[in-house]
């Protein structure tokens, strides 16, 4: 799907469905597939929604009593995929900094390996 239309798909989605799209985008997240910058604005548009469907829910409550209970029921849902997602770019994050890790030490032993025995010897005076 062309990343411009994400946002008009998250838009009609029902705001009932956004718990399990997040778990899925959370899915391909931990993945961390070639669709990883792709899930990413999933969970952008998504939480950008949620937020927005969250904040009309809310100034309903204010008029309306009977709503509390919808938007406390709202929220619950969303937590679960929420702390998923959440794990999700944690773990992402930490394999990026893992291979960042490694790759500096790869160019550091090409770089060692590549020196003559004298300059070398001239490192450890």
């Amino acid at each position: 799907m062309p990343r411009e239309s994400i946002p008009v798909a998250v838009g009609a989605t029902p705001s009932v469905a956004f718990g399990r799209l997040l778990i899925i985008v959370s899915e391909e997240v931990e993945k961390a597939t070639k669709h990883f910058q792709q899930a990413l604005l999933w969970a952008q548009a998504v939480l950008v929604y949620s937020n927005e469907k969250l904040n009309h829910l809310m100034n309903q409550q204010r008029s309306h009593a009977g709503l509390m209970n919808s938007t406390y029921h709202h929220t619950q849902s969303l937590l679960p995929a929420l702390k998923a997602l959440a794990k999700s770019l944690h773990q992402h994050k930490m394999l990026m900094t893992t291979c960042e890790e490694n790759y500096a030490t790869l160019q550091y032993l090409m770089d060692v390996g590549s020196m003559t025995k004298q300059e070398i010897q001239g490192l450890e005076k």
